[in-house]
This record gives C-alpha cells, structure tokens and sequence, in this order.
C-alpha cells in the first residue's frame, strides 16, 4: 500500500509567519510567476545567493510540508522554481505565496 502525504503544516502559528514572511523576501525577486491550479511557476535571475536562499527555504519545506513538491532548474540566465501541491491544498500556496486567483479563491479549503 502507498502511503500517503500528510496534509498539514507542522509549524506552529509563529513559525508559520516567520516562513510566509521568509518566502515573501524571496518572491518579490522574481521576474514572472505563473499560477495554475496546484502549482506555481516561479523565475528568478540567476544569482547565487538568491539560489541559495531558495534552496534553503524548499528544504526548510521539505521538513515541515511534506505535501509540497519542489523542482528547481537552473539555466545560464535563470533559475526557475516550480512548487506543486494536491489539489485540496491550494489554499497552502494562496496562503503563502500571497496569491488569491479564480483557482485559489480566498478562504478555499
């Protein structure tokens, strides 16, 4: 039997702020996103320290929102971030990536 995600954050309230507000910095330094139901493509310039702090920040994920999948590609000119989650969890991408589209309406669960 394949077990299956757990659908939650294991951050508390504060943690949880301090991780939108972290991924927020992070975000305003992309060029273009992309916004489609259950994921979220991201382009950033290609800048070491900002690929590291992207890295840092998907495995601080990683530990917490086991649902969340993350690809990252690097090219010569940018490095692309796309972050995926099941369907019932847009409302986790709205939420952190400050993002209320028709896919994602406010308050959806």
């Amino acid at each position: 039997m394949t077990e299956l995600p757990i659908l939650a954050c294991s951050l508390d309230g504060k943690e949880q702020r301090d991780r939108v507000a972290d991924w927020t910095k992070v975000i305003q330094q992309a060029t273009s996103r992309e916004v489609q139901d259950g994921r979220i493509t991201s382009r950033y310039p290609s800048d070491p320290h900002l690929l590291g702090e992207l890295r840092a920040l998907i495995a601080a994920e990683a530990e917490c929102c086991s649902f969340m999948a993350f690809e990252v590609q690097e090219t010569q000119d940018e490095v692309i971030v796309e972050v995926r989650v099941p369907s019932e969890m847009n409302h986790v991408l709205a939420g952190m990536f400050g993002l209320v589209t028709e896919e994602m309406p406010a308050g959806s669960s």
